[in-house]
């Protein structure tokens, strides 16, 4: 995992802490980054991580992310609070969410609150993307990005790259799209 921030786009970036979290649970040695900053006169907090993988592992999945989306709900009501990364979430793990204990209403899901565009919702395409050279086609939405809802700040478009092919090897960038998403801040 890795978080980028660009400096140029982000004016006088101040990073006030940054941690790696192992999730205790995890049978793939999986954990979240955080980065707690400064920029544009504002307080982030940026998450990311790559949540347990495949079908099986959905209950351990389901608990990597609630702990994260509690670390978003522990700042301060001021702090902008934003998680992307591959989830490996199935959209029925989505749906069932909100009836679990901890309740997702104050995250928004990026993709869905622009309006879901068909166009950028699969991040994994087997049927694009030979990358795996996988024997089946597989569609889902496994990177996603959610905030936790703020009057400052409103995303405003979410997109996907990655969908050109590298010269000279006929391989795309990663066996995923990337996602890319913009906000106002006010």
């Amino acid at each position: 995992n890795v978080l980028l921030v660009n400096k140029q786009e982000a004016g006088k970036l101040k990073i006030h802490k940054k941690s790696v979290v192992k999730f205790n649970g995890s049978a793939m040695e999986r954990h979240f980054i955080q980065v707690d900053c400064e920029m544009f006169d504002r307080q982030f907090s940026l998450f990311t991580s790559h949540l347990e993988s495949t079908k099986q592992c959905s209950s351990e999945r389901k608990k990597q992310l609630d702990e994260v989306v509690q670390e978003m709900r522990n700042r301060d009501k001021g702090c902008i609070s934003i998680f992307g990364g591959d989830m490996n979430l199935r959209d029925s793990e989505m749906r069932i969410y909100p009836r679990r204990s901890a309740p997702i209403s104050d995250i928004t899901d990026v993709w869905s609150k622009l309006g879901s565009d068909s166009n950028t919702e699969y991040t994994w395409d087997t049927s694009i993307n030979k990358n795996l050279e996988a024997d089946f086609v597989a569609r889902n939405r496994f990177d996603r990005l959610l905030i936790r809802n703020t009057p400052c700040c409103t995303p405003i478009v979410f997109t996907t790259f990655g969908k050109t092919l590298l010269p000279g090897c006929n391989m795309y960038p990663s066996d995923h799209w990337g996602i890319l998403a913009y906000f106002n801040l006010s």
